[in-house]
């Protein structure tokens, strides 16, 4: 029997835990109240026996996760200008830790959109299986904050260029791509989910990881997926791997093709603040050494962002007002100095995300 809790059902079936994401008008995007209802269920059947594994999926084809709720996230701000969002970004990434170390396989079966906060919860499953139909993108930057949840430790699965691509311009990928750039483990006809879910539900509680591969990769239509970006390559080298980001932008603005053309008008109107923060991060802070590590300065740079008027601004433009005419602070990429960005990822004296 299925249990519902706010916008998420929660069902025993097998050996397995389901968890669906249920709110569908908002393209599933996380509140507080869904992120403490999985972790709920996520603690519950953590040392439960009976439950060998966990899937997560979406009640509706049209959206796995749009994200976390920024939305939420500013009204707190608005609320409580001195504790700003961190309530939230600590709930939110307090999931994540909590699914990049839970001791049983966790499975995502994605369909629709899945973007920000909503693919960090995919890809820190241990499995993400997608449909053909997937629109995955990491759109931070476009609302003044950056691709967190982790997203510097799993968009190294993919080739540096492509990654910087992702996360400066927030631009969309499909299924072919994600898969082609190693950023999703196998592709199916999303009819093929009930079948794989019901199959996982019938391992025994036992079962590895290799036999959950085993039946995912029975259902992946690798054979049948386009790489449209994947045609893209040397495009993507000559303009993300040139240096700066202001050498990122000009190179863009020099080539006259159709998707050079986007990613040009996307570093042109995006957070400058946030498009420098992705790239230092990806190209002059070490990498971080596991996904949990990740995870905790992504926390740090959320709460040091959040506070600036770049995020509520940002969301204003983009999904309130929907004017699309945000006011950066600073407005330009030339604007944001060394100084600037080593203070942002200085993170004396502040409280550490519990584990």
């Amino acid at each position: 029997m299925g249990v519902s809790l706010s916008f998420i059902t929660a069902n025993h079936i097998g050996t397995a835990g389901h968890i669906t994401l249920d709110r569908p008008k908002a393209l599933n995007a996380l509140n507080i109240e869904m992120v403490n209802d999985i972790k709920t269920h996520l603690l519950a059947w953590r040392d439960d026996p009976t439950i060998g594994r966990v899937l997560l999926s979406s009640s509706a084809s049209r959206a796995f996760c749009a994200g976390g709720d920024v939305r939420e996230a500013v009204s707190l701000i608005e609320a409580d200008p001195a504790l700003s969002a961190k309530p939230y970004f600590k709930t939110e990434y307090g999931l994540d830790l909590l699914i990049t170390d839970y001791p049983k396989p966790i499975i995502s079966l994605v369909d629709g959109v899945v973007m920000g906060g909503g693919l960090g919860l995919a890809r820190l499953s241990d499995i993400m299986i997608t449909s053909l139909d997937i629109k995955c993108a990491m759109p931070e930057t476009a609302i003044g904050l950056f691709p967190d949840v982790g997203a510097s430790h799993f968009l190294r699965r993919m080739p540096i260029e492509a990654a910087l691509m992702m996360g400066m311009t927030g631009t969309m990928i499909g299924a072919g791509d994600a898969y082609g750039w190693g950023l999703t483990d196998y592709v199916v006809a999303a009819d093929a989910f009930d079948a794989i879910a019901s199959a996982l539900s019938d391992l025994p509680v036992e079962a590895t990881i290799a036999d959950v591969s085993a039946i995912a990769a029975s259902h992946h239509t690798k054979d049948t997926l386009e790489t449209p970006f994947g045609a893209h390559m040397p495009m993507l080298q000559d303009t993300f791997l040139k240096g700066t980001p202001q050498k990122i932008a000009a190179a863009a603005l020099s080539i006259q093709e159709e998707a050079a053309v986007s990613w040009a008008q996307a570093l042109q109107s995006k957070c400058p603040t946030s498009i420098s923060l992705f790239w230092h991060m990806m190209q002059k802070e070490p990498a971080p050494t596991s996904v949990s590590d990740a995870i905790k300065r992504d926390f740090y740079l959320a709460c040091k962002m959040m506070r600036r008027p770049d995020f509520t601004e940002g969301v204003r433009a983009v999904l309130i007002d929907k004017d699309n005419a945000p006011k950066w602070q600073p407005k330009s990429l030339s604007d944001i100095g060394d100084d600037m960005l080593a203070d942002l990822f200085d993170f004396g004296g502040m409280s550490p995300l519990p584990a």
